[in-house]
């Protein structure tokens, strides 16, 4: 919902021509809510993050780089304080303050906030001026940047304008409430991975993030054949995609049971080299 980085992040999804106006995207679900902090879900995430900004955002290399905070130090072992970009606005034009970082830090700390083990380990939030805000943690937290990047920064007054000062609650069947260089985003969940990937290649739809491993050769034979014009990203977990692998895998005892070193090497194989073995339990790719 803030205005300065909107446009980066659009150009780097659209992958037709330069000068294209509509994104049509697919994938298998659709987002749960964009209400930014009730749920932590990748594809709502996905979503998310293309109209609220954080403190600390990602480059092309994952590397931590500055977003709404332009600068942050320690001061001590569980004190961190953050310098935040001046001149930004939400869409409502109501400048962005440190009241809003602190009432977005408070509100995912809340109980229907599926975000709330990040929020309460950034620590206390506390306003120093209006471009100044202050994080005190409980004891040193060495990844604090790590987690002050996974939450979404809201504005205070429009969130108490429109009555939404807390996280959706899904348990109580509240209801959800919801620029670049295009302007409509046309969203259109697919489940069959068939279907799904003969639009993307038709040209029905422009983007899907979760092709099968089986077909991105096929997706690179047709890049290769009609020029850069359409986009699949394959999520790099093999236990996460089992279903686009060979049956053996969707058994989860026999993953369990299979010989650690050699089962990475099979994972990979199978499929089709579109697959990385991770480095520990959880994918480098998962939010949190």
């Amino acid at each position: 919902m803030l205005r300065f980085i909107l446009v980066p992040l659009f150009a780097a999804l659209v992958f037709s021509s330069v000068d294209a106006r509509t994104l049509r995207w697919a994938n298998r679900g659709d987002p749960q809510t964009t209400d930014p902090h009730p749920q932590n879900e990748g594809l709502t995430n996905n979503v998310n993050q293309l109209m609220y900004e954080f403190l600390v955002g990602r480059d092309k290399k994952l590397e931590l780089v500055p977003e709404l905070a332009v600068s942050w130090r320690q001061i001590d072992a569980t004190t961190w304080r953050f310098k935040l970009r001046s001149g930004v606005t939400f869409h409502d034009g109501m400048p962005f303050t440190a009241d809003d970082v602190v009432f977005s830090f408070q509100r995912a700390s809340e109980p229907t906030s599926q975000l709330r083990v990040y929020a309460t380990a950034s620590g206390a939030p506390r306003k120093i001026d209006d471009l100044t805000v202050e994080f005190k943690t409980n004891g040193p937290n060495p990844i604090e940047l790590e987690h002050v990047a996974l939450i979404n920064i809201m504005s205070k007054t429009w969130c108490e304008k429109n009555r939404v000062t807390k996280p959706q609650n899904f348990s109580a069947k509240e209801d959800a409430y919801t620029e670049g260089n295009v302007d409509e985003v046309i969203f259109t969940p697919i489940n069959s991975d068939g279907t799904r990937l003969a639009a993307l290649i038709s040209g029905e739809i422009d983007l899907i993030n979760d092709p099968p491993p089986r077909d991105v050769p096929r997706l690179k034979a047709e890049s290769e054949r009609q020029g850069p014009r359409r986009r699949g990203e394959s999520r790099d977990q093999v236990d996460h995609r089992a279903r686009a692998c060979p049956a053996h895998w969707r058994d989860i005892a026999r993953f369990i049971a299979v010989d650690h070193r050699a089962g990475k090497a099979l994972a990979v194989r199978s499929c089709q080299g579109e697959a990385a073995p991770r480095r520990g339990g959880l994918s480098q790719w998962l939010r949190g």
